[in-house]
């Protein structure tokens, strides 16, 4: 279980970086593209294009993360209000359904990339395939980490306790 558990963090920090690259060239790109919309009279053709993909990358990859950290918004009154047992089985339920929606998303996912592999960007020269990708590639991660979820609920990791003078 720890080396599951370190495993998902390690990936969780990749799609971190991933995230954190993609949301600074965006801005960059931005930024560059009213510099010279303002002062110079001219656009990077392909800057508007790619900023719209690389948010849907930044998405998708998002929201693994948010699912890996249990951060997704949700309504919890009348859960809060359950016997812890109720409470329990509620929450495995609740990802069983993200299991088989994140399934289903990641099928559509995969449809539409094989769908679009023929297709090219107007201005970059790419396949669309390659910004489609993005929803199954999302869509996997999700499950993958929700299954971790799933395991932590089913089997709660021991917590191992600390000796005199240790800190976390």
């Amino acid at each position: 279980m720890k080396s599951l558990l370190k495993a998902c963090n390690a990936f969780e920090w990749l799609l971190s970086a991933c995230c954190i690259f993609l949301i600074a060239s965006m801005a960059l790109v931005t930024f560059l593209n009213i510099i010279l919309r303002n002062f110079f009279a001219a656009t990077l053709i392909w800057g508007t294009e790619y900023t719209r993909y690389a948010f849907v990358w930044a998405t998708m990859l998002g929201g693994a993360i948010i699912v890996n950290r249990g951060q997704m918004a949700a309504t919890t009154f009348f859960v809060d209000r359950m016997p812890k047992r109720l409470q329990f089985i509620f929450g495995l339920i609740v990802e069983a359904l993200v299991l088989i929606l994140s399934g289903a998303c990641l099928y559509s996912g995969w449809v539409m990339t094989i769908g679009t592999e023929a297709q090219t960007l107007s201005t970059i020269a790419i396949s669309k395939a390659w910004v489609y990708v993005s929803i199954p590639i999302g869509f996997a991660t999700i499950i993958v980490f929700t299954i971790k979820r799933i395991m932590v609920m089913l089997f709660p990791p021991r917590v191992e306790p600390l000796k005199a003078g240790e800190t976390e």
